[in-house]
């Protein structure tokens, strides 16, 4: 098992428009699992398994379960697969669907949010778009609430006529920082950060704006904005660092932009 990086907390939160297993209806329940294996230039990787599930709910095609389940994540960073299952008595239960997610773009998010010191309000990291990694049924944000790295989703079931889950993926970092910060818990200065947000968003981290729809794209120009408006004497080797590692957290977040 590689370094831990924090405790994954899912949320199942519904189900909409899931398939008739019975006669007229259906009992789902779902299954979620993390880790099995990682494909890693065209080599799998196996991973520590990690499964949960909810609990039942009968004659019901649109549930509603709110229940919590918790994982430890670690790297490599696998993918959360679900299924969705009707509950029989007598047979097998039947399969209703299954779904996945990439979970890098959450843990990108959590090593921005980490080096920019956000650790209250709300603030929006990025966004991510349906697509062949994921499973999204629409356009999905991940959000820094209170410290906390929040990503919330719709996916589509795949294998089935109909179907889609809704869950709320937050991750909560280790108590020593590891799993934000490449640099072992390392913040960016206070200069740093004027820097940036002085350059980007007019505003320093207190008084940041809460979206960041623009921020990823805008890392090429901010760099050349901070050479233009601070004086290379006001910077020391420190900080010159940081504006660049921050340069970098924020391209790792923009991949699939």
């Amino acid at each position: 098992m590689g370094e831990l990086l924090g405790l994954l907390k899912v949320v199942v939160v519904q189900g909409k428009r899931l398939v008739i297993r019975d006669f007229k209806s259906s009992d789902p329940y779902v299954v979620v699992k993390l880790g099995d294996q990682l494909k890693i230039f065209n080599q799998l990787m196996p991973l520590p398994l990690q499964v949960a599930k909810t609990k039942v709910i009968n004659s019901c095609l649109n549930p509603v379960w709110n229940e919590e389940l918790t994982f430890s994540l670690t790297e490599p960073v696998g993918v959360l697969n679900l299924e969705v299952f009707d509950k029989d008595r007598f047979k097998a239960d039947d399969k209703m669907g299954h779904a996945y997610l990439n979970l890098q773009p959450l843990v990108s998010a959590a090593r921005l949010s980490h080096a920019l010191r956000v650790s209250s309000g709300e603030m929006t990291l990025r966004k991510v778009v349906p697509d062949t990694d994921n499973c999204l049924s629409r356009e999905s944000s991940i959000s820094s609430i209170n410290g906390a790295v929040v990503q919330s989703v719709w996916l589509r079931l795949c294998a089935v006529e109909s179907g889609e889950i809704e869950l709320k993926v937050r991750l909560i970092e280790t108590h020593d920082g590891s799993s934000s910060c490449p640099s072992k818990g390392k913040h960016l200065s206070k200069l740093a950060q004027e820097v940036f947000f002085g350059n980007v968003l007019s505003a320093n981290l207190g008084q940041a704006p809460a979206r960041f729809d623009c921020l990823f794209l805008a890392i090429p120009s901010v760099m050349l904005a901070c050479i233009t408006n601070y004086p290379v004497r006001q910077f020391d080797v420190v900080v010159a660092g940081e504006l660049i590692e921050l340069s970098v957290l924020c391209l790792a977040n923009a991949d699939d932009i």
